[in-house]
């Protein structure tokens, strides 16, 4: 069972709500969704906020907490505390397990800002974020700022040191996130209407390219024969390569991803940004223990509703 926090002003949300709550009553475990439609050019919008009867708000966020530090950096590159061609340097203790390309770089490789940001949203990579963090501060900072934006009920794991720990997060506040993110420009919608995944969250239910499966795979391996010696000096230059402007994505959305030791227990997130010729979506989905198909079967009916949306 499932319900509305917010009641349907209009026979569309009306419907669109039935529509919404019938796909989370289908699926097992907790599923909490969230979601906005702007008008471009307008004040209108139209917001949709329903989760299941037994589940919580407030989820382990995994990886969309880097969403939180992509924010962050938003606030020091306008005050000018950092800048995009700043210079970090890759450290053994900054390398992480799990996902991403930056942690077959040998130990010495330089990076610039701007592409630890694109490593951390467009491959989730946990070593990047790291050294990212190591520049930034640490997450308690970083809590803080969350709090000024008047994200309340988000944070990240309450560490003094710069390593990365992701947090507690809502539906609700990663849509804040990525919309705040977006009109700062750290994420184009604009773009997004070029991009391949202008569809959000129903990249799940297509079947990526050989290269879209594979190309982290590929960029490790090369990383890793670099850590030869006489080779180190070309492990930045590679990266330039791998992340130079042609190859850099923009992010449509963002997936966080995070199994526990007991396999019964996994919670997916899904965050993303739909854009149309009128209008603007933003939505978050956060599940634990539910279907896996359950998030692309969602973006499916928020796509859907974008295209059949009538606005007064």
């Amino acid at each position: 069972m499932s319900s509305s926090k917010t009641s349907p002003t209009s026979t569309f949300e009306s419907d669109a709500y039935e529509k919404l709550r019938e796909i989370i009553d289908s699926s097992t475990g907790e599923v909490s969704v969230y979601a906005e439609i702007h008008k471009i050019d307008s004040d209108y919008q139209l917001r949709f906020d329903v989760s299941s009867d037994n589940g919580s708000n407030l989820y382990l966020a995994a990886s969309l907490a880097k969403l939180a530090i992509a924010l962050f950096l938003h606030e020091q590159l306008t005050v000018k505390d950092i800048r995009w061609p700043d210079v970090l340097t890759l450290r053994d203790h900054h390398k992480r397990p799990g996902t991403g390309i930056l942690q077959a770089f040998p130990d010495g490789t330089r990076l610039t800002v701007r592409q630890a940001h694109d490593l951390i949203l467009r491959e989730s990579d946990n070593t990047a974020t790291n050294v990212l963090l190591e520049k930034l501060g640490s997450q308690r900072q970083i809590n803080r700022k969350l709090a000024a934006y008047g994200i309340q009920n988000t944070g990240l794991t309450d560490r003094t040191d710069t390593l990365f720990e992701s947090g507690e997060m809502t539906a609700a506040d990663a849509c804040q996130i990525i919309t705040e993110l977006c009109a700062a420009s750290m994420v184009s919608s604009d773009a997004l209407r070029q991009s391949h995944y202008n569809a959000g969250l129903r990249r799940r239910i297509d079947y990526p390219g050989w290269w879209q499966r594979n190309r982290s795979r590929f960029f490790m391996t090369v990383a890793r024969v670099l850590k030869a010696p006489g080779l180190k000096m070309f492990a930045s230059f590679w990266l330039r390569w791998a992340l130079k402007p042609g190859r850099r994505s923009t992010i449509a959305c963002k997936e966080g991803i995070l199994p526990r030791q007991n396999p019964q227990e996994t919670y997916r997130h899904d965050v993303g940004v739909f854009c149309k010729r009128y209008a603007e979506g933003y939505i978050a989905v956060f599940t634990r223990n539910a279907n896996p198909n359950v998030i692309g079967r969602i973006g499916a009916w928020f796509d859907q509703e974008l295209n059949s949306i009538n606005f007064p």
